[in-house]
């Protein structure tokens, strides 16, 4: 593992919330929330909570676990050296027929950018070109099989397995107050909740080029997560 510290990128609706309430049932990371939510939906200083985030890397005697969407980092700091060698890298991807109508529920005006694949798949690449290895971790194994899922994801990322921390009590967390709209589930759930057999329908056809220009970089994620797997 590069770094004892762990950033975990996900895309909306990708269970980054579960797996940010799994952090904090854990007990041994200090867990920080969405960093540069502010500067994308707020315009505040991104490069002011990039300083305020290293120092707390820097300051705290446990680890730092750090979980945000990748659309939200200002292109200008997406190649700051301090971001990416600071942290272990953890890409989070969910299936995206599921994740589209679930952020449709939450967010109908969304713009087509904010489905998140192709932010995220380039910082997946971002990462890779800097020598480093973004471990990759898809949320529909987390719904089918939560308990080996990640047992699988603590031994690749090499931290201890902690079995007793896959069940939490419910609680909304005071920094999600800015999100709440986001986190409904996250705050009544007790556990990584198992996938149930779903048919979707169609999508709206104004979403047609969109769905297919982000299932293109799901598809991508998922061949590297399969070539990840076989190492």
């Amino acid at each position: 593992m590069q770094s004892e510290h762990l950033f975990l990128w996900g895309h909306p609706r990708s269970l980054s919330t579960a797996m940010e309430v799994y952090f904090r049932a854990r007990g041994d990371y200090q867990v920080v929330h969405e960093p540069f939510a502010d500067s994308y939906w707020q315009g505040t200083n991104a490069a002011d909570k990039l300083n305020e985030l290293l120092d707390i890397t820097e300051k705290n005697s446990s680890p730092v676990f750090v979980k945000d969407i990748a659309h939200h980092l200002p292109e200008d700091l997406r190649k700051d050296s301090r971001l990416l060698q600071s942290f272990t890298h953890v890409i989070l991807v969910r299936s995206p027929l599921a994740a589209f109508h679930s952020h449709l529920k939450v967010n109908p005006d969304v713009k087509n950018h904010e489905f998140g694949y192709q932010a995220l798949y380039s910082m997946f690449e971002l990462i890779q070109a800097t020598g480093l290895t973004p471990l990759i971790l898809l949320a529909d194994d987390i719904l089918e099989n939560p308990a080996l899922t990640i047992e699988g994801f603590c031994k690749h990322a090499e931290i201890d397995h902690l079995p007793e921390a896959l069940s939490w009590q419910a609680k909304q967390q005071t920094d999600w107050k800015a999100s709440q709209k986001w986190q409904v589930k996250a705050a009544i759930s007790t556990g990584f909740e198992k996938a149930s057999e779903k048919e979707f329908p169609p999508l709206p056809s104004r979403l047609d080029e969109v769905f297919k220009q982000h299932q293109d970089c799901y598809l991508k994620l998922l061949e590297a997560a399969s070539l990840q797997n076989s190492d």
